[in-house]
């Protein structure tokens, strides 16, 4: 219940003092989503609190459920490599809602990719810096209202995910667990690039790293097709991704 200390304003002469409790570890844990429309015109924010407790498999798994009975639609999920997000309970509630719940795992060790680490520097630092509260029901109340108050905050939310450089309309976005597929020229002949993993190498450190390799079937192969000599030419669906300007991102 320690607070972050900032700079703050004061009187001349008269040095800004906080009382705290002093030895206390009580907390409140929060769990955050960004949710943005599919045609991106509205972005907001959804939190849930546990006084006292850590957010564990169990407990993710109750917030992925209130989401989704909230959302009432099918929706992408993206989200960090925590252990919680890989295996049971939650890995086996995804592989049975597969249907209307997509999960992707952003790279490791990418917090800059997640919009939601923004939103707690942010509180910490601003909305609850210097706010040392003396009983856990203190804490609960400031943090609700600040969560709810970020949540509702449509500037602040897109500045987070322009600050991330990540594109989540996943209709504009090619992810390297998706085939691309590209039409070669009019007509059925389509070549598919499959993104294979061939072999695994040690790096001067001793990290382990993967090596991915493209590879055209023998089937596919636009060689063995009649449109072999025919000049290539993306699809307007794949064309519009690689457009300049602000064509990929509508934030």
């Amino acid at each position: 219940m320690a607070p972050l200390r900032r700079c703050s304003w004061a009187p001349r002469g008269h040095t800004p003092q906080l009382r705290q409790r002093g030895r206390s570890r009580r907390k409140v844990s929060v769990i955050g989503a960004l949710v943005i429309s599919p045609r991106r015109h509205r972005v907001h924010g959804y939190f849930g609190f546990q006084p006292e407790a850590n957010y564990d498999g169990d407990a993710i798994l109750a917030f992925l459920k209130d989401l989704r009975r909230t959302l009432r639609v099918p929706f992408t999920l993206i989200w960090d490599r925590l252990r919680a997000h890989r295996f049971e309970p939650v890995a086996g509630w995804l592989d049975d809602h597969r249907h209307d719940v997509r999960a992707y795992l952003l790279p490791p060790y990418a917090p800059e990719l997640n919009p939601v680490e923004l939103i707690w520097g942010y509180a910490k630092s601003h909305r609850l810096a210097n706010f040392a509260p003396l009983e856990l029901h203190d804490l609960v109340m400031q943090t609700q209202l600040v969560a709810f108050a970020i949540g509702e905050d449509q500037p602040l939310l897109r500045s987070f995910i322009r600050h991330c450089l990540f594109l989540y309309a996943l209709n504009r976005t090619l992810l390297i667990q998706e085939s691309i597929t590209c039409r070669i020229a009019a007509g059925t002949t389509h070549r598919r690039m499959l993104l294979a993993p061939t072999r695994r190498a040690k790096t001067p450190r001793g990290q382990v790293k993967q090596r991915v390799n493209c590879r055209v079937p023998d089937a596919l192969h636009p060689a063995n097709s009649p449109a072999a000599n025919a000049p290539a030419s993306p699809p307007p669906e794949i064309a519009s991704r690689f457009a300049g300007g602000r064509g990929g991102c509508g934030f």
